[in-house]
């Protein structure tokens, strides 16, 4: 559950975290440039900033910076720049950063801002999700073609019209979900290649005036899946041929409609809890709303070979929206924790099905969830994903199965604390996730691994009481035989007896776990345990 969470978990489950460097040097230029990007991004803030600015350190060695030779020359080329989750700060407008790097920018989830000025067409990818960009779209620059294979300007500030000139681009796959745009959808739909993501803004009108074909043509032959996404916006027909043609491609599926013209309510602190679509109990979400306004995301499940599975994730929140970009699982050994440390979002062979997530509150008690994924089965080695990455979509009815005490002021519980996540930093990427209930009680998810060399995943599920900081499970339970995707089935659900667990809670911020297993490969044991995150609560006079 842990491998510096602050960082690699809380601070956004992303791509490539740690970066290696070929060449040992880069040019005097984009040294310069990169010293500049530093000063106007406010890097004396950053959350990591290792290298940077160090006469001793090649600047091909600094974080989130990628280099590569130029034919075995000691300078190298600066191929990418990932500094995604880093509190950068300042204008993108007034950087020239674009210009000097070759491939790759990621500088999503930070607090960058002022306007979108120019589509950077020498790139090859670009991921400002996440930050403060304001104002319009800009006009397509026609002197120039554009190599762009990926842009993502998702959960910002941009409004206003899409401009009639994006009909030229061909970028493959572009993200714009969760801004302000209006107007003709086509003008943006007609600008991507092969994928499209429009959702969360403000676009209305018939679906049947909506353009897709190029993009059901690159579908037929490509393996991700659906081409578009216009969730949540004022989109509909009574056309019932262009409702299954749409349908038919879209990453929500037949149940596409809805998420359209669809009104949802605000989130509250109430919102942390456990969630399940009742037509697939056995398998569900475990949300917290952490106290820095982001939210902490558990998956469990299973994979699509039938064994158990849960993914993790964190990401930001919006007024109706609990948005997870990249939901990753992880392999290790019961005992051990996390046997290897992955790049982000990582999906192994049969296992990790996970690539995004979202939670749009409809009432009170029902969220409308939609599920972005790879079917990785035939993959013969671990995939690394790409900065924007499409998938298999679907879309579930999730209803309340928990609720926190002290979400609200009228369930408050003397425990209430306890609630959050726990781990054992020597068995880090597995933990315990608490959620102290409205009646006193205890609920407890264990994330772990299963006790053999297979580094496959397990988890463990069981409620019970508190005697004074103890909270006591007499029934631990082990649910089998369920499976991902469309081939889930609750009948075939076992929940299967696994043992005893107790924790004990000693103060704010430490304890310790006991366990006793029927199954001989796990036995019994103990460990001490830490905090890892807090539930935001609800402010009570």
């Amino acid at each position: 559950m842990k491998h510096s969470m602050t960082r690699a978990i809380l601070a956004s489950i992303a791509v490539t975290a740690a970066i290696n460097c070929n060449a040992q040097t880069l040019d005097t230029d984009t040294v310069d440039a990169l010293e500049r990007f530093y000063h106007h991004f406010n890097g004396d803030d950053w959350t990591v900033r290792t290298g940077w600015l160090d006469e001793h350190t090649p600047a091909c060695q600094w974080h989130g910076v990628r280099c590569s030779d130029y034919d075995g020359d000691d300078i190298g080329v600066l191929n990418a720049l990932d500094l995604h989750d880093n509190n950068l700060s300042g204008r993108w407008d007034e950087s020239d950063i674009a210009d000097w790097v070759d491939d790759v920018i990621n500088l999503s989830g930070n607090a960058v801002s002022g306007r979108f000025s120019r589509v950077p067409c020498e790139l090859q990818s670009l991921d400002l999700s996440d930050n403060e960009l304001s104002g319009p779209l800009p006009e397509k620059d026609n002197a120039f073609p554009c190599e762009l294979s990926s842009l993502s300007l998702a959960r910002n500030e941009i409004e206003g019209p899409v401009p009639a000139s994006w009909r030229g681009f061909e970028i493959n796959i572009i993200d714009l979900s969760g801004n302000r745009l209006y107007g003709n959808v086509s003008n943006l739909t007609l600008a991507a290649r092969q994928h499209i993501n429009v959702a969360d803004n403000e676009f209305s009108g018939d679906l049947a005036d909506v353009r897709i074909s190029h993009l059901l043509e690159q579908s037929e032959d490509s393996n991700w899946g659906g081409g578009i996404n216009l969730c949540w916006n004022h989109l509909n027909s009574n056309d019932e041929q262009v409702l299954a043609e749409m349908a038919e491609y879209h990453v929500a599926g037949a149940d596409f409609v809805g998420c359209l013209d669809r009104e949802r309510v605000p989130l509250g602190p109430d919102v942390s809890g456990s969630w399940f679509d009742p037509d697939r109990s056995g398998e569900g979400a475990a949300v917290q709303l952490l106290p820095d306004g982001g939210s902490l995301h558990y998956t469990f499940g299973f994979d699509n070979q039938g064994r158990q599975l849960w993914l993790i994730g964190t990401g930001p929140t919006t007024e109706y929206t609990l948005h997870w970009p990249h939901v990753g699982s992880l392999r290790g050994q019961f005992g051990q924790g996390m046997v290897e440390q992955p790049p982000w979002p990582i999906n192994y062979p049969s296992a990790g099905t996970g690539r995004s997530w979202r939670m749009d509150r409809i009432s009170e008690n029902h969220f409308r969830a939609q599920r972005i994924y790879h079917d990785c089965s035939d993959c013969p080695e671990p995939i690394i994903m790409p900065l924007i990455l499409w998938g298999l979509g679907d879309q579930l009815d999730y209803v309340r199965l928990s609720t926190i005490a002290g979400t609200r002021c009228d369930n408050r519980q003397p425990h209430q604390w306890i609630s959050g996540a726990w781990y054992d930093p020597q068995r880090s990427g597995e933990g315990f996730l608490v959620e102290v209930l409205e009646d006193g009680s205890g609920l407890v998810y264990w994330f772990t691994y299963r006790p053999d060399d297979s580094m496959h995943q397990a988890w463990m599920i069981g409620m019970g009481e508190f005697e004074g900081q103890t909270l006591l499970i007499d029934d631990l339970i082990q649910p089998t035989g369920g499976a991902w995707g469309d081939n889930f089935d609750p009948d075939t659900i076992e929940l299967e007896h696994w043992g005893t667990l107790s924790l004990e809670f000693h103060e704010q911020d430490n304890g310790h776990v006991f366990w006793n297993s029927v199954d001989p490969d796990y036995g019994s044991g103990d460990h001490p345990i830490e905090r890892l995150t807090q539930v935001r609560l609800a402010e009570c006079d």
